[in-house]
């Protein structure tokens, strides 16, 4: 909790109650905070990407996972398990098989590809902004608040 959000903390002699509603207050600043810093990367993402980066950018994704000979979510797959693993702290026995592993590099791979062509190259959309870009097209009721879905739009 690196930020106080304009709150004061309660002493260490403070009641429980004063220290539930400090964290309620916190944690309700914190996640205004955050919603307002997506709006930020969104507004940049919506600003600086057209339909050409965004097919230029799906293009260099695809190009890679059709090299490896793989569809998006199979390597998403793969990547989600690594992840998931890495998270347990790799415990023996629970990791991946060599396809999957080469899945999961292939993902790597193909988000790199993608980077470079909105990163690297005009637009040139911050890397922050980037975290948000999602390459495959999954469409929720909170899509255009957590991503930014390349494959729909349609600029």
């Amino acid at each position: 909790m690196a930020d106080d959000y304009g709150l004061i903390q309660p002493g260490p002699e403070a009641p429980a109650a004063a220290w539930t509603a400090y964290r309620q207050a916190w944690s309700e600043r914190a996640m205004a905070a955050d919603r307002q810093h997506r709006q930020t990367l969104h507004s940049e993402l919506r600003a600086k990407v057209r339909y050409a980066d965004c097919e230029r950018a799906l293009a260099a994704f695809t190009q890679v996972l059709d090299a490896a000979g793989l569809d998006a979510w199979t390597a998403a797959h793969a990547q989600f398990k690594l992840e998931s693993w890495d998270d347990c702290g790799f415990p023996e026995g629970e990791g991946l098989s060599e396809a999957e592993g080469n899945a999961a590099a292939a993902w790597r791979e193909a988000i790199e590809a993608g980077r470079v062509e909105l990163c690297d190259k005009a637009p040139f959309v911050s890397e922050e902004a980037f975290g948000l870009v999602d390459f495959l097209g999954r469409v929720t009721a909170e899509t255009f608040e957590h991503v930014f879905p390349l494959s729909l739009m349609k600029v």
